[in-house]
């Protein structure tokens, strides 16, 4: 599995927060979404991302299996079993991340730290992101994270008798628009 990524289809007009400067839209762009997320600054005036603060709550049934590589009838049977006992939705309903500091790398580039919540473990996690500027006035802000999910308390997933198997550390690729 190369990675996971988030399906809500939802279109707002509103940005999910506008407590800051930097507010969040869960609409779709490039196929693909933006979760439901509060990025703010303690002051008002400042568009300086280091002194933000982040919170991100997403259900984690809208995590998708995404591997080109993978046969489409496993990858139906990997997400399933994804659902159901990897990430057991039913039970944990969703996936937390909720930052502690955020440190600038590069003009446009940054790490988060934080705490990521996955299947009611919590476990420290810096997060690298980039910051683009879009003709339209957004931001968009990217990245890859990679964790081990035995980190989680998760055992890897095997199918079809051990002929599938999932790698402990899985890449999770999002990306956020802020207005």
């Amino acid at each position: 599995m190369c990675g996971w990524y988030c399906n809500n289809r939802v279109r707002r007009r509103r940005p999910v927060c506008d407590r800051g400067p930097w507010s969040l839209s869960d609409s779709c762009r490039n196929g693909r979404a933006v979760w439901s997320l509060c990025a703010r600054s303690p002051r008002r005036s400042s568009k300086d991302l280091t002194h933000s603060s982040i919170k991100l709550d997403f259900p984690a049934n809208t995590i998708r299996v995404i591997d080109p590589k993978e046969n489409p009838k496993d990858r139906a049977e990997v997400q399933k079993t994804m659902e159901m006992e990897v990430l057991r939705v039913s039970e944990f309903p969703s996936v937390r991340f909720e930052s502690t500091s955020v440190e600038r790398e590069g003009t446009d580039r940054f790490l988060v730290h934080g705490n990521l919540t996955i299947r009611g473990r919590t476990q420290p996690a810096i997060i690298p992101v980039a910051l683009k500027r879009l003709p339209d006035g957004t931001y968009q802000a990217a990245g890859q994270y990679k964790f081990k999910q035995t980190t989680f308390g998760i055992k890897p997933i095997q199918l079809a008798g051990g002929t599938v198997k999932v790698k402990d550390e899985l890449q999770i690729e999002f990306e956020l628009f802020l207005r």
